[in-house]
């Protein structure tokens, strides 16, 4: 039996998108775009149609397998009937000649986080068997990870998650369905940029998109082994005198060469690197090795072994590792945290301008369990108050901290209180500021 298969792609409330589609003589369906960014309650919506070519009749079968943050859905659909999240599979008939519309959603909650759901298409009767990840990103995330996934689809992602990710919001792009562009990365403080094996490492518009990102004021990380042999070695069959200049322009650096060595030392009183040393997980690692060119301040973070330079801060927005950051285990969070200190401000802090009043800047995580901090920004020094209350208004916790002028962020444990939606309120010298959190358990 054979199919019309046509495929297009919405991102509903944050952008419109192109659609594509193919009619092939057996079955193939083809989408693009299939990672977003999106903002708060966005819906991320994957439509296809299908059509059957013959006079039989057909069962379609949907099913799908989540990795999603708490809170977000997403229901699969065949025409105007719309399954429950919980539900993982379903099937529809498909009549001769029929032509029958059908798709999945993925809802963001009001979560900085990002996700992703497999979304698998197929029939008994025919060749068809498709599988699609649909995946999106809150713009609310201070970092964004991107990964080409080409070493092994999800382990920068896995490996990143299990060790714990640090104090910031992350979100992960896996560019092995769809590579972001420059204003998918503008969203975001500071770009974590892995490569596995894609060859080239960089395409030239990634070259040309990074550096636009970098000189707008954005932060960057180039944290992938082989990245600089693989562009800047004339043994590399991806070498290019331009990916020499653009190493040296972009980043400040020069390619050495490639090491042996997998152990990691941090220089001492780097803001990056002191204190840590480690030896990368995994067997037979050729890091790169490079050497500084530029003429802006710039340190050696990390070292191996050997005395090789390993790792590079240039300036305060660039930083470049010469192997991999998901081979870092119990330091990828304080790496992560330091990065983002180091890049994302004037002098690697965060922006500390007093305002004229209270600021808040919400709470992380949200949802939680047990465990959120307030954040917000206080105009001068005092005794700040924080009152949780339900819905009905009733106060079920507080606490009090000294805070000073500026960004002040203050840990609260919810140990006794249930799973449901809780008020707040921030206090501090006869100015207040609220807000609302979810804790589920």
């Amino acid at each position: 039996m054979r199919f019309n298969a046509t495929a297009k792609l919405l991102l509903i409330g944050c952008l419109l998108l192109g659609c594509s589609g193919v009619a092939l003589a057996e079955v193939e369906l083809v989408v693009h775009d299939l990672v977003q960014v999106g903002d708060d309650f966005s819906s991320l919506v994957m439509d296809l149609e299908i059509t059957n070519l013959e006079s039989g009749r057909e069962t379609v079968y949907l099913s799908k397998d989540d990795h999603l943050p708490l809170m977000w859905t997403s229901p699969m659909c065949v025409g105007d009937t719309c399954w429950e999240h919980e539900v993982m599979e379903v099937s529809f008939s498909l009549n001769g000649y029929e032509t029958v519309e059908f798709g999945i959603h993925i809802n963001m909650f009001n979560q900085a986080e990002s996700g992703y759901t497999n979304f698998r298409v197929y029939t008994a009767g025919s060749p068809l068997d498709q599988t699609f990840v649909l995946a999106g990103v809150n713009s609310n995330c201070e970092i964004l990870v991107v990964d080409d996934g080409v070493r092994d689809p999800a382990s920068v992602e896995e490996t990143i998650r299990a060790a714990g990710y640090g104090s910031h919001a992350v979100g992960f792009w896996p560019a092995q369905d769809h590579a972001p562009t420059l204003s998918d990365l503008q969203n975001f403080e500071l770009v974590i940029w892995c490569t596995g094996g894609q060859s080239p490492s960089l395409t030239e518009e990634e070259q040309e998109m990074l550096a636009s990102y970098q000189t707008g004021g954005g932060g960057l990380m180039l944290a992938s082994e082989g990245l600089a042999y693989d562009l800047c070695d004339p043994g590399s069959p991806n070498y290019d005198s331009d990916n020499v200049t653009w190493f040296a322009n972009t980043m400040g650096l020069e390619y050495i060469g490639q090491g042996a060595n997998a152990d990691i030392v941090g220089t001492v009183g780097d803001p990056l690197g002191s204190g840590l040393a480690f030896t990368l997980s995994g067997e037979g690692h050729t890091p790169d090795l490079v050497g500084i060119v530029t003429a802006d301040p710039a340190s050696v973070a990390f070292s191996y072994g050997d005395a090789a330079v390993a790792g590079v801060s240039v300036g305060y927005d660039t930083t470049f590792l010469g192997f991999g950051l998901e081979d870092c285990g119990a330091n990828i969070g304080t790496i992560i945290d330091r990065a983002f200190a180091l890049l994302t401000g004037p002098v690697g802090v965060e922006d500390d301008t007093v305002p004229a009043k209270l600021q808040a800047l919400g709470n992380y995580p949200n949802p939680f369990n047990p465990t959120t901090s307030f954040k917000f920004v206080a105009p001068t020094a005092g005794l700040a108050a924080i009152e949780i209350m339900d819905l009905q208004g009733r106060r079920v916790a507080d606490l009090k901290a000294a805070v000073s002028a500026g960004t002040n962020s203050i840990p609260f444990q919810a140990d006794e209180l249930g799973s449901g939606i809780y008020l707040y309120r921030i206090s501090l010298n006869g100015d207040s500021v609220n807000g609302k959190m979810t804790l589920v358990k």
